[in-house]
């Protein structure tokens, strides 16, 4: 297969946690050939839309560690798949790209994800579909409603509609000396739309549960290729250890998969003993709570998990 990345420019990529080049990565071993085309290189022209693209080639080193063709001109439709993974800000520009690709739909090119879905998709909104299960929260361009809210619930997160990555989001105390600039910053005199939401201090450590959950009806190998990339550059983000982070990820699937009531190795292990399911989670259930017992030691404890690759590191430098 022609798989096409539109993407920001791979320079800029951090390879140890961009998904994308998770992606391109394992598209290289099954033998796809691999294109990419910045968001600015989407045009219609002649009645086409093209993008100016160029051949990628992995070079299996960290730098570089890609190699690019000359860049060519090519239809979208001509690619059996083209994957919009250009990172925010959700600008204008973000949108115009949304249309040339909905036009390109209609030439017959696959696009991933659809472009509407994109466009209308708001990654920050979509809490309002739960609001009940969200913390207090506030969207508004108005400063002194961002006043009044950080006043009303003392601890709070500021963040941008369209930003990512952590970027442009600030904690912001009732008492914080800099909550006016702040809040001018953000807002830009109400030109921009800002989320204020409670601050929660269990953030501080995570939340496990959607492993746990994920390991009850879905195998490890499909939960990291849908999780990994949503979860792996939040964990990044908040200063947990890659290592300690993948360990977590690990024990969590697998203290899933024999948990009930729908753990799909209680299946497994009932077929094999030709024992019913009540009586194999019986079985089960010491194991099941020494996998939690260890679960919160790694959790907690992170040098269980990291003491021994952090060494063998030290020794390989």
């Amino acid at each position: 297969m022609r798989i096409a990345f539109i993407a920001d420019p791979p320079s800029s990529f951090k390879i140890y946690k961009d998904s994308t080049y998770a992606m391109m990565v394992e598209a290289a071993k099954r033998g796809h050939e691999l294109h990419f085309m910045l968001q600015e290189g989407l045009m219609w022209k002649d009645g086409r839309i093209l993008g100016d693209s160029r051949r990628l080639t992995l070079t299996a080193k960290k730098d570089p560690w890609y190699e690019a063709a000359a860049s060519k001109e090519t239809p979208l439709a001509e690619f059996d798949a083209v994957l919009m993974r250009k990172d925010p800000p959700f600008d204008a520009e973000y949108v115009a790209s949304t249309w040339l690709l909905e036009l390109a739909q209609k030439e017959g090119a696959r696009i991933f994800n659809d472009p509407r879905a994109i466009r209308d998709h708001s990654e920050k909104l979509a809490i309002a579909k739960y609001a009940r299960f969200a913390a207090p929260t506030l969207v508004t361009r108005l400063a002194a409603q961002l006043q009044r809210f950080i006043d009303a619930n003392r601890d709070v997160v500021l963040k941008p509609l369209d930003g990512m990555g952590g970027e442009s989001v600030f904690r912001v105390a009732q008492n914080d000396p800099n909550r006016n600039v702040i809040i001018e910053t953000l807002v830009r005199d109400g030109a921009k739309s800002v989320m204020a939401q409670r601050y929660i201090p269990e953030i501080r450590d995570g939340d496990k549960r959607i492993l746990l959950i994920a390991g009850n009806f879905m195998e490890p190998s499909s939960i990291v290729l849908l999780l990994a990339p949503i979860l792996f550059p939040v964990a990044v983000k908040l200063g947990v250890d890659p290592i300690h982070f993948g360990i977590i990820m690990t024990i969590n699937m697998e203290v899933g998969l024999i948990h009930p009531p729908v753990g799909l190795n209680l299946y497994v292990a009932s077929g094999i003993a030709k024992m019913g399911l009540t009586e194999t989670t019986v079985a089960f259930a010491p194991w099941i709570v020494i996998m939690v017992l260890y679960l919160l030691l790694v959790t907690y404890v992170p040098p269980i998990a990291t003491w021994l690759p952090n060494s063998i590191y030290k020794v390989a430098g």
